[in-house]
């Protein structure tokens, strides 16, 4: 990974007591490059936000987007907002609580591993979880659940994947 600097701290004048200072050191973002041209995530920048560098679970998810033609920028929260994602990938099943207004996307695993495991990039309205929810998933009330997938053909394999993964995320057992 290569460090991406972002910009400096500006610090306002005293004429201007409306913006915001920040203190200390400027916060770096790991930046990792694609390792093909071509696939899923091809001209994607996508975050990891809130994920630790040195995690194993990190630098899977970094090799996996990367050998798929995307690139990853991760590090603090802040640095990788900064960096002008497309989408951040969260590491569970809800949207982070960053304190600001987000324009970058936010998408689950599951649809990182979807879209390297059917070689497009799906939309992430696709599926519900595909996008996190707004609360802590998977819910406790589910843990005794059965839930039972029916009525679906065996061209019906995609669909019954992506509803045995819904399950999941809602903590269900199938």
């Amino acid at each position: 990974p290569l460090p991406l600097p972002l910009p400096a701290p500006q610090v306002p004048s005293s004429s201007s007591s409306s913006a915001p200072v920040r203190s200390g050191p400027p916060q770096l973002a790991l930046r990792s490059p694609p390792l093909v041209a071509q696939g899923p995530f091809a001209g994607l920048t996508l975050g990891l936000l809130g994920w630790a560098p040195e995690d194993d679970v990190t630098k899977e998810m970094v090799r996996k987007i990367c050998e798929n033609g995307g690139t990853t920028v991760y590090g603090s929260a802040e640095s990788v907002l900064e960096a002008q994602v497309n989408t951040c990938i969260c590491q569970g099943y809800s949207t982070p609580d960053v304190g600001q207004k987000v324009l970058a996307n936010f998408a689950t695993i599951k649809w990182v591993d979807a879209c390297v495991a059917e070689g497009i990039c799906h939309s992430i309205t696709n599926f519900l979880h595909f996008a996190p929810g707004p609360g802590p998933l998977p819910l406790q009330d589910m843990a005794n659940c059965l839930v039972r997938i029916t009525a679906l053909g065996a061209s019906d394999n995609r669909k019954r994947t992506r509803l045995q993964e819904l399950v999941e995320v809602l903590g269900a057992k199938e």
